[in-house]
């Protein structure tokens, strides 16, 4: 049973360290693809361009890109409605800076709402992400039949 443990122990710390090495050429990879991107200057143009990308698409099927088009629209407007609560709240607390009656409390208070909505702008986003590979047919996480074999390794491990 003792050096099952081991083993099991030494496979998890090579697949951690191969998925290390993986993520540090994934990150070479995305650096590369930056630096060649152009410089989106607002969201009006990252819509032209998502708009553009899913009309030019050469493999998707009718039904994929009226269904990325209506995601897209949905997605935009629910970071625009995120936008322009956390653009409202940026005012108030410049106000509030200003002010010579500034209220510390209010003012984390308005900082801890400014981070909620981040979180819920970056939800909707990753969320439109994993519905677009759906509707494209692709699993969302490639890595899944690793992490289940983790997972069913520790699972064996403990009965």
């Amino acid at each position: 049973m003792k050096n099952f443990l081991i083993k099991s122990l030494y496979l998890s710390g090579f697949l951690f360290l191969a998925l290390g090495c993986a993520h540090g050429d994934l990150q070479k990879k995305l650096d590369d693809k930056l630096s060649k991107e152009d410089v989106v200057k607002n969201q009006a143009d990252l819509r032209f361009e998502i708009n553009q990308l899913i009309e030019k698409a050469p493999d998707l099927t009718d039904d994929q890109r009226t269904r990325l088009r209506d995601l897209s629209r949905e997605t935009s407007s629910q970071v625009d409605d995120i936008w322009s609560q956390s653009l409202k709240l940026r005012s108030v607390l410049i106000k509030d800076l200003i002010n010579s009656n500034y209220d510390e409390d209010e003012a984390e208070l308005i900082k801890s709402r400014l981070k909620d909505l981040e979180g819920k702008r970056l939800n909707t986003i990753f969320g439109a992400v994993n519905k677009a590979n759906s509707i494209l047919g692709r699993q969302a996480n490639q890595n899944q039949p690793l992490v289940r074999g983790l997972f069913e390794l520790h699972g064996k491990r403990n009965n």
